[in-house]
């Protein structure tokens, strides 16, 4: 793996082991000329990787987190704050000085909107426990251009806190790559693990971005290894692939490391 390189497609399921079982071998031919199939597999590559694109700056994309704030017991307002509002949680996007609150309990953590203020609480009420994003779709409390997600990282209680006006987002230009390359396409043989052997990570994205095995075989596209969430923002988690599943050869493919990232 190259440090220019952050593949997701090392992070492959920890009950499963992927051997590359040889990529496609490229058949001789005349310098310049195209291998078969080549200009609509580049088209194909192009137009993934331009909806990958989209998603990633979309208004509530990766590129717009601003914040992960583990919670503590009591009350959390949140709003632009300034004068004479005093709140924990400032983020200038938001709609009003005050916004509310954020109560927490333990494991129970509700929203109380400040009468008048512009807020709006998705999957979710006012005054009503918040449902976190491993339980189920996450309550998002919204307000402004400012969006609040609750999460549980690690057993602890957060809110991911978005910006549509984020700096990352507005300074993305996009991700340079690596050329594509037909022999990146690399056939694998899928190993399963021994019975009762785990490696736990938590995830609630779904994980795998390769396709479900056929017969014990899938394909590993190396021209589709991305850059994971974490490699655009601090406030991201991602789970790190378990040694197993690191490469000790240098992959050449894919997407390289973004220039965008900021710091705390």
């Amino acid at each position: 793996m190259t440090a220019e390189s952050h593949l997701l497609l090392a992070l492959l399921a920890p009950v499963v082991m992927l051997v590359a079982g040889g990529c496609a071998a490229a058949p001789e031919r005349a310098p310049g000329e195209d291998a078969p199939g080549a200009p609509a597999a580049q088209a194909a590559w192009d137009a993934w990787h331009a909806q990958r694109l989209t998603a990633l700056a979309a208004p509530d994309g990766w590129l717009t987190l601003v914040g992960l704030v583990f919670l503590e017991d009591g009350d959390h307002p949140a709003g632009q704050g300034g004068g004479d509002a005093h709140v924990s949680l400032r983020y200038d996007g938001c709609a009003a000085p005050v916004i509310g609150s954020f109560e927490v309990d333990g494991d129970l953590v509700r929203f109380h909107p400040r009468p008048g203020a512009a807020v709006e609480v998705a999957r979710g009420a006012p005054g009503q426990p918040l449902t976190a994003d491993d339980a189920g779709a996450p309550s998002v409390v919204r307000s402004g251009r400012v969006s609040f997600t609750l999460v549980r990282r690690n057993g602890r209680l957060a809110l991911r806190v978005r910006d549509a006006e984020s700096p990352v987002r507005r300074a993305f230009r996009g991700i340079d790559r690596f050329p594509f390359d037909r022999d990146a396409l690399c056939d694998a043989r899928v190993v399963p693990p021994a019975p009762g052997e785990t490696i736990e990570i938590m995830n609630v994205t779904g994980f795998l971005d390769v396709p479900a095995p056929v017969g014990g075989r899938t394909v590993i596209d190396f021209n589709r290894a991305t850059n994971p969430p974490c490699a655009f923002t601090p406030y991201a988690t991602c789970p790190l692939p378990p040694a197993e599943n690191r490469l000790a050869v240098e992959i050449t493919a894919g997407e390289r490391a973004p220039e965008t990232v900021l710091p705390r």
